[in-house]
This record gives structure tokens, C-alpha cells and sequence, in this order.
């Protein structure tokens, strides 16, 4: 399987995954009511400055008007400031308010796909394959699946250099569990109702006509997951494309399905962690630990190891608690998957 992305050279601009969620999702590149975009938010020829609103740091207007007009729905997931307390300086600094404000969660959550986007689609398609003993992907063209997976908010950890409260090692990803659209439809799950509503929207229709033109034959479709916040009032619909294998023979062998499980594994370790696994230049096939920088106020990755040693002894600690299932380290485990 090909997977290869845009380039990402040794600190590479991390891009916005789409998101879908009628209910939290937003545009923060434009007004929160009109979609007017603003000067600070890249458009040149605009002439209107956005302003955050003052209760979540994450909404932008660009008008009085059209806060006032958006309230009655934006209430719902924002929280007015705290007089004794006042505001944070930074959006980035919310990570006490991810599960009691759910805007903020939302932010934090998109972010935290986007730079963990890599290791969650991996992970994700792996899944897929490994049903009916390696033919999930044919199985999937026949009976579409949507796929839930519980996330859990973890606190900042005072002194640790990886729980910093930041997006990207903010949460934990548990449970991952799949139903049928059939069987979603047929007893009218909030679930089925969501990806329904994605399915009219122009943005799932262009998102899909950009996958089948990249991918040709080998697109099957696309892969509804659903991410749940424990304990929380969040819920982020993405989709990835399901692509068919090359060689999907192969995968009828217990010891390369082993192999599939352990790089499964090393997705969801990494990505719990709070390490993202990136590509680190155009048509790799296989990512490296990265740490996240932010400069000229975009967000940028860089390799944590050498050249040398590219991982740490992390990834056996993985294979240790997981259950290691073949010898393969994690630069061979991603080249096979790429050979299929």
C-alpha cells in the first residue's frame, strides 16, 4: 500500500485534516457567522480584522452583529470567562478547559489528529485489512463499516517533556470498535444521522472526487471514524479513503498479518505517547518519531533521533505491552505495508 503524502522535509508545515461535525465543527480561518475571511487569517484582500470571542478564544468575527447572531448556537459550546481568572493569552494553553469546554476540546482534537494524521489513517486502514483473515478491504467494498474510537483526555503532568498540555499529547486513543452502516441505519444511531448529513454536504463531494482521482482503481471508499471524548460533550466525524491492497494475497499468511498487528500497534503507541510519527520527505514510505515546533506561527515537526537511530527503545516497550508478533523493526514494518 502506497503511503506516501505531500512532501514533509526535515520541518515540514503540518496541514488541517477535514473535519466533519455539524454540531462543533468550525472555520477558524473565517467569520464564525458569515465565513468572511479576515486579514489575520491570510486573506490580502480583505479589510477586516477577525476578533476571538472573548468565552472559548476560538470562535472569530467580524462584527458585533454576527456574534450577536451566533450566540444562540455558539452558547451551547463555549463558557463566558471566569471574573476571577480572566482569559488565557494563548488558544494553545486551554488544555484545562478541553472536557469542560467543548469548542476547545473540538480545537484541540482536530489539532490533535492533524499532527498525529499518519499514524491514526495507518492504524486505521490496518484494521480494516485484518478482518475475515486479511480480506477486509473487499469485505469493506461490499458492507461500508464506521468506525468509533473513545478518546481520553489526558492532563498535563508537571515536569514530564511529552504531557505538556499541547494538542498533540493532550489525549489517548482506547477503545476502537466498528458497526455496518447497515446496521447503524437500521437502528437509527446519532452515529448513522451524522455521516448521512456529511454525505450531502459539498466539501464530502469534492473530498471525494479529489481521493478517486489520486487513487484510481484502488479507491474503494471512504472510512467514516468517529472520535468520542470520554466524559465529555465532544464528537469529531473524519473520513479516510480505503484503498485496495496491491497484493492482498499476501496477508493470507499469519506471519504478515503478525507483521500488520505489530505496526498497529506502533501507530497507537506512538500516537498515545504523544509522539507523531511523520514522513519526512516526498513519496517516503515510512515516518519517523517527530517533535513539534512552531515557528512564524505555523506548526512544524522535527526528527527526534539521528540518522543513525531514528527510534528510541520506545517501540519495544510497545511490542513488550502489546505482544510482539513478528522481528520486524518499525522502519521494515512500514516498508512492508508500503510493498502491499
Amino acid at each position: 500500500m502506497d503511503s506516501s503524502q505531500d512532501t514533509q522535509h526535515s520541518a515540514s508545515v503540518l496541514k488541517w485534516p477535514y473535519i466533519f461535525n455539524p454540531d462543533i465543527a468550525m472555520n477558524t480561518h473565517k467569520c464564525h457567522n458569515c465565513g468572511e475571511a479576515g486579514t489575520n487569517a491570510g486573506d490580502s484582500r480583505s479589510k477586516t480584522l477577525l476578533r476571538k470571542c472573548a468565552g472559548c478564544s476560538v470562535a472569530l468575527y467580524c462584527s458585533k452583529q454576527c456574534q450577536k447572531t451566533a450566540w444562540p448556537a455558539h452558547k451551547l459550546y463555549c463558557r463566558r470567562p471566569d471574573p476571577c481568572h480572566g482569559q488565557p493569552d494563548n488558544a494553545d494553553d486551554h488544555s484545562s478547559d478541553v472536557v469542560n469546554v467543548p469548542i476547545v476540546g473540538a480545537e484541540n482534537l482536530r489539532r490533535f489528529h492533524s499532527m498525529h494524521n499518519w499514524a491514526i489513517r495507518i492504524m486505521c486502514q490496518i484494521i480494516v485489512h485484518l478482518q475475515h483473515n486479511g480480506s477486509g478491504a473487499e469485505a469493506f467494498r461490499r458492507e461500508p463499516i464506521i468506525m468509533r474510537i473513545e478518546v481520553e483526555h489526558v492532563p498535563c503532568q508537571r515536569g514530564s517533556p511529552w504531557r505538556t498540555g499541547k494538542p498533540w499529547n493532550c489525549f489517548a486513543l482506547k477503545n476502537v470498535s466498528w458497526r455496518t452502516v447497515e446496521d447503524c441505519e437500521r437502528t437509527g444511531c446519532k452515529t448513522a444521522q451524522m455521516w448521512k448529513a456529511t454525505q450531502e454536504t459539498e466539501q464530502y463531494k469534492e473530498n471525494i472526487a479529489n481521493d478517486r482521482a489520486e487513487y484510481g482503481d484502488r479507491y474503494i471508499g471512504a472510512l467514516p471514524i468517529i472520535f468520542y471524548m470520554n466524559n465529555s460533550e465532544v464528537s469529531l466525524l473524519l473520513m479516510l479513503p480505503m484503498l485496495a491492497l496491491r497484493h492482498p494475497d499476501v496477508l493470507q499468511g499469519e506471519a504478515e498479518r503478525g507483521a500488520l498487528k505489530d505496526l498497529k500497534a506502533l501507530c497507537m503507541g506512538y500516537t498515545n505517547a504523544g509522539i507523531p510519527l511523520q514522513l519526512f520527505a516526498k513519496d517516503a514510505h515510512y515516518a519517523l518519531p517527530a517533535k513539534i515546533v512552531k515557528e512564524q506561527k505555523e506548526w512544524r515537526w522535527l526528527p527526534l533521533g539521528t540518522p543513525e537511530r531514528p527510534f528510541d527503545d520506545l517501540y519495544l516497550h510497545i511490542f513488550e505491552k502489546a505482544g510482539r508478533k513478528s522481528e520486524l523493526d518499525p522502519i521494515q514494518l512500514m516498508l512492508f505495508y508500503a510493498s502491499l
